[in-house]
């Protein structure tokens, strides 16, 4: 479990990051002065000077953040032109400055695709050796270990692994007989399949390698990940939708926690599962961060646009952010109780 919350960090880390950098690649592009690109939070362990900013590594390694002059309020040995104030910029380039971190989001997700398509691949059909076994099922009781090769089912021959995974499903509890191969040597076990408590179909406890990899040309992979994302987005924006109209409540959403326990999952099949996880997240965290709300980036965006149309500036923005930021840890605490709940369900 330490391992899938380090993964789990890791992972959240790096988009907030990708994130991060985008709002301050578009803020010095236009002119911005950045006091600070923090790696974590908490106490300052490193530090060093660039152009101005301040790039440091944190203690709390949850993320990151910027500082833009105009923003946030400087400390006491910081100082800044007028030219150099995000206030400073007009209308659109603010926006650029505000929508820049999702922005940069998808794109990690879209490259994130494009390598899963090009480079690692995606399994293709089922193999008759076994990848993995998990613990505390009937397989790892009958010792049988990762690289054993299902030979038979029931004294029938087995050529795929979908014949394996059938032949278990069906049985309905009763006892099968395997033959396996294990360096050269051959054996049998008897082993008595059990209904899986989440899923509710019988299972050992084996999870079987792929009879192979498929990978695309660029070309192909490029257009599949545009589909993707767009896909990914779509399904995003429906469950928002859900959400507001009542459709899905609290009790079905993942926080922290359920991230985790995810994060364990896609290690277990594999680096391109990972990356794809890795991907939908990071495009759920774009979307997240443009929805017009107090202390997110589309609430910023909102506040930005009526002040344009209305011909006013809103001197209060930073309480009203700060409300949002307390009522969004509030959320997070409902939606962790429930991940919390459902792992003591399983």
């Amino acid at each position: 479990m330490s391992l899938q919350i380090l993964l789990a960090i890791v992972l959240i880390s790096i988009l907030i990051i990708v994130h991060e950098a985008g709002h301050f690649l578009l803020a010095r592009y236009f002119g911005v002065k950045v006091f600070e690109f923090s790696v974590g939070f908490g106490k300052i362990l490193w530090k060093g000077f660039s152009h101005g900013t301040q790039f440091s590594l944190r203690m709390v390694p949850l993320g990151g953040f910027v500082r833009l002059a105009g923003m946030e309020k400087p400390l006491v040995q910081e100082s800044f032109n007028k030219e150099e104030s995000f206030e400073n910029l007009k209308f659109f380039p603010k926006l650029l400055v505000l929508a820049s971190g999702s922005f940069f989001n998808i794109l990690f997700a879209f490259f994130l695709l494009v390598v899963v398509y090009a480079l690692l691949g995606l399994p293709e059909g089922l193999g008759t050796k076994i990848g993995r076994v998990l613990p505390n099922t009937p397989a790892s009781s009958m010792s049988l270990q990762k690289g054993d090769t299902v030979i038979e089912v029931n004294h029938h021959r087995v050529q795929e692994g979908e014949s394996i995974v059938k032949a278990i499903r069906s049985s309905d509890g009763k006892k099968i007989t395997l033959r396996l191969k294990r360096e050269g040597r051959e054996f049998e076990v008897w082993i008595y399949p059990i209904l899986h408590p989440k899923d509710h179909v019988y299972y050992v406890g084996i999870r079987l390698a792929p009879s192979g990899w498929h990978r695309d040309n660029i070309l192909l992979a490029i257009s599949k990940s545009v589909k993707e994302v767009a896909g990914i987005t779509g399904m995003t924006l429906l469950a928002l939708s859900k959400l507001v109209t009542g459709k899905v409540g609290l009790a079905q959403l993942s926080g922290p926690i359920g991230i985790v326990s995810l994060t364990g999952e896609m290690v277990n099949y594999g680096a391109p599962f990972v990356a794809r996880f890795m991907a939908m997240i990071s495009i759920n965290l774009a979307v997240l961060n443009l929805l017009p709300l107090p202390a997110l980036d589309g609430g910023r965006m909102l506040l930005l646009s009526l002040g344009k149309v209305l011909g006013i500036r809103f001197k209060e923005e930073n309480r009203f952010h700060y409300v949002g930021a307390i009522l969004l840890v509030m959320l997070m605490m409902v939606v962790t109780y429930f991940d919390i709940k459902r792992m003591l369900v399983r």
